[in-house]
């Protein structure tokens, strides 16, 4: 009887990595996700597009399409992000007491 001589089907390699060396001082995009919560690349592109992502570094230059993020940007970036949280949050807060105090409707807040 002839053998199997099927090959087995080849794992598709995953676009994020399953973890991120914590000895690198820079990270791809993808290991940048990881870190900060598992988000999607998508997420990603959507906060750089508004101007919310971290410092990029191409050490390769613009062609070389290697993008990079520091571990200090990443830094600087956690800290934006929760001050930016802050913020809205007291926003928020402030508008609700408002409509509360009955300063004004909750239909002008939004």
């Amino acid at each position: 009887m002839p053998r199997n001589t099927k090959q087995p089907a080849r794992k598709v390699a995953s676009r994020l990595p399953d973890k991120v060396p914590e000895a690198r001082r820079s990270f791809s995009i993808g290991e940048f996700c990881l870190r900060n919560g598992g988000m999607s690349k998508g997420s990603y592109y959507t906060m750089k597009k508004r101007g919310l992502g971290p410092a990029e570094m191409r050490p390769l230059g613009k062609a070389s399409g290697i993008v990079l993020i520091s571990e200090e940007a990443e830094t600087a970036w956690r800290i934006k992000m929760e001050t930016l949280a802050a913020e809205v949050e007291a926003v928020r807060i402030t508008k609700r007491e408002a409509v509360r105090s009955g300063e004004c409707k909750a239909e002008e807040m939004a």
